[in-house]
């Protein structure tokens, strides 16, 4: 799971886009930070599935997309707005880490969670 965050933190950093001023400016539709976090925690779970399941990328491309797609509806958002929103957080380094931090927040949370019902 470990060499799969890093990939998707990877991949996501590498897509970052900034206009002529160096600055990205702020999207109307942007994700708010919680719900922003709430949905790239989703996708690295999904991810992580994924690459437990299947190993490399190529044996799950497919089925990666048809679930992040699925899982941007179900958040009310779609991949061009989490496109935007993701470009401009990635240019706001306060914000992201806010991002990222929530995301770790939540996900020791979870663990603890199962972890506990584990050693009832």
């Amino acid at each position: 799971m470990n060499k799969c965050f890093f990939f998707l933190i990877f991949v996501l950093f590498s897509c970052s886009t900034t206009d002529d001023t160096g600055e990205n400016e702020k999207p109307k539709d942007l994700i708010p930070k919680n719900k922003m976090a709430v949905i790239l925690k989703d996708l690295m779970l999904v991810e992580s599935h994924f690459q437990i399941k299947y190993g490399s990328m190529p044996n799950y491309k497919e089925g990666l997309l048809v679930s992040s797609d699925s899982l941007f509806k179900s958040h009310g958002v779609n991949e061009k707005q989490f496109d935007r929103s993701y470009n401009y957080y990635m240019t706001q380094s306060g914000e992201l880490h806010y991002i990222y931090k929530q995301i770790l927040d939540t996900l020791n949370v979870d663990y603890a969670k199962v972890n506990s019902q584990i050693n009832k």
